[in-house]
């Protein structure tokens, strides 16, 4: 903000006669106090230089401090609106590599919301493993701090959500803040003699909400769920789906407005029509009694 200044008018004191000649000076400016050619010039001089230098003061602020467009000035004592969130845009792609990252290290790029997701052997180097034999899937111990990372402010309603029913094992990905359309593909190996259970998440929203296409190998299905409130639901169902353990498998999603898609291999397609358009995050789900390995994991936007 620039600093105030003081404006001028302009009355009889200051005008007349007494301003027309050298100095300045002359009986318009004498008077009680003054004495005329001594002081009147001076004076004058003083008080006009005053006022332009007030005005100066009067151009416009350093565009440095200028809030931005929605926000508040931080300089100000504002903080700034978070950004909002833009989805993928049609035809750009992203890709989680996890080539580089440590064993037994978080991911760099997932959101370990709830379970036991760590760096481990992938399919050609580093990959994404769901511990399923750690027992319940749990909420990660930093969820508020993951949540407001995904969410900003929002952050909180995610955390509460988890909290009161944790559900399922889930991770966000952390680069992409939305997706409204497009596809998402990741292959993944699953291990264990019960649940073998992997799957994409997307339209995750801030209150918990979100909705996920899931292959599982003893059941031998794919199916597509929504979470919502706490509580699942089956939104359709691909019978015929063989997932064997200890082989990796591909899993692809497409959303295109309302209509949803889903794929295990080249097996028969699962296809679902939703009431809503879904837009939120994506991720990745799974429910086992043992690991499930991901890697490959990419998103490309659609229409």
């Amino acid at each position: 903000m620039h600093r105030p200044h003081r404006m001028f008018r302009t009355g009889p004191s200051i005008t007349g006669p007494g301003l027309t000649g050298p100095g300045l000076t002359g009986p318009g400016i004498t008077g009680p106090g003054l004495t005329g050619h001594l002081l009147a010039g001076p004076l004058i001089a003083l008080f006009l230089l005053s006022a332009l230098v007030g005005c100066g003061q009067g151009k416009s602020p350093d565009p440095s401090r200028a809030p931005a467009a929605g926000g508040s000035n931080a300089a100000d004592g504002g903080a700034a609106d978070p950004a909002p969130a833009a989805p993928i845009a049609a035809g750009e792609a992203m890709t989680a590599a996890f080539d580089g990252e440590a064993a037994g290290q978080a991911p760099r790029d997932f959101a370990p919301l709830v379970g036991s997701w760590l760096i481990g052997e992938g399919e050609d180097g580093a990959g994404l493993i769901y511990n399923g034999g750690a027992g319940e899937p749990a909420p990660a111990t930093d969820l508020n701090t993951l949540a407001t990372a995904l969410f900003g402010a929002d952050g909180s309603l995610l955390t509460a959500a988890i909290t009161a029913t944790p559900l399922y094992a889930f991770c966000a990905y952390r680069p992409l803040d939305q997706m409204a359309g497009g596809r998402v593909a990741v292959r993944f190996r699953p291990d264990g003699s019960g649940d073998q259970a992997a799957g994409i998440v997307f339209g995750l929203r801030a209150n918990g909400d979100y909705l996920v296409a899931r292959a599982n190998g003893p059941e031998g299905n794919l199916v597509l769920l929504s979470v919502a409130g706490g509580r699942r639901n089956l939104m359709a169902k691909q019978t015929d789906v063989t997932v064997a353990a200890g082989a990796w498998h591909d899993l692809r999603l497409t959303v295109s407005g309302t209509q949803v898609t889903a794929q295990v291999d080249d097996q028969p397609t699962l296809t679902a029509t939703l009431p809503t358009a879904p837009a939120g995050r994506v991720g990745l789900w799974s429910v086992s009694d043992r690991a499930v390995a991901f890697d490959g994991f990419t998103v490309e936007g659609g229409r």
